[in-house]
C-alpha cells in the first residue's frame, strides 16, 4: 500500500437553487503502508462556501454522493485540500480527497 495524505471533509449538499456548498469540518490524515490512518490535523472547523457548477440533475446526484478521489491542483477548492497538496508535495506522496455529505 502506498503512503498518501487524505483531506477529509464534511460538506453540505447542493441543489438546483443553491450552487454553494458549505465545508463544515476537515482533517488531514496519513494513510500508512500498514493501511492505518495517522491523524495529522484534526477538527478544522471553518465556515467556507464553495461555488459548485453543474448542468444536469445527474450532476447534482453525483455531487451529493460521498466519495474518495485523487486530489490535484485543479480539483482543490478549500484550505484543507490546499494543505493536503502541500504535504503531498513535500513528502512526494499522493493526495486524496475524501468527501462526506451531511
Amino acid at each position: 500500500m502506498k503512503l498518501s495524505i487524505y483531506a477529509s471533509q464534511v460538506v453540505s449538499k447542493v441543489n438546483r437553487r443553491n450552487h454553494n456548498r458549505a465545508v463544515d469540518y476537515g482533517e488531514l490524515s496519513l494513510l500508512l503502508h500498514s493501511g492505518e490512518f495517522e491523524p495529522v490535523i484534526i477538527g478544522v472547523k471553518f465556515d467556507e462556501k464553495i461555488t459548485v457548477e453543474f448542468a444536469t440533475d445527474d450532476d447534482v446526484a453525483a455531487l451529493n454522493a460521498d466519495g474518495v478521489s485523487p486530489l490535484t491542483v485543479y480539483t482543490a477548492k478549500n484550505k484543507v485540500q490546499a494543505a493536503a497538496l502541500k504535504v503531498a508535495e513535500a513528502l512526494n506522496i499522493n493526495a486524496v480527497d475524501d468527501r462526506r455529505i451531511r
